[in-house]
């Protein structure tokens, strides 16, 4: 059954067809935003918000 299935998914994505005929026609290219990458300084602070309690079985 799981050979079956498989052997299923294969055949669909080998369908021949192209991925943009599929979705409706061809889209705009994606806009993409650059900026440089500079150092910044973090500080890594921890606060304790309550109490836990450690159980041995």
């Amino acid at each position: 059954m799981l050979t079956t299935i498989a052997a299923l998914g294969a055949l669909a994505a080998c369908s021949g067809e192209k991925a943009d005929t599929k979705r409706g026609g061809e889209r705009p290219p994606a806009t993409v935003t650059v900026a440089t990458a500079e150092p910044r300084q973090f500080i890594d602070r921890i606060e304790a918000v309550g109490t836990a309690n450690a159980l041995s079985r």
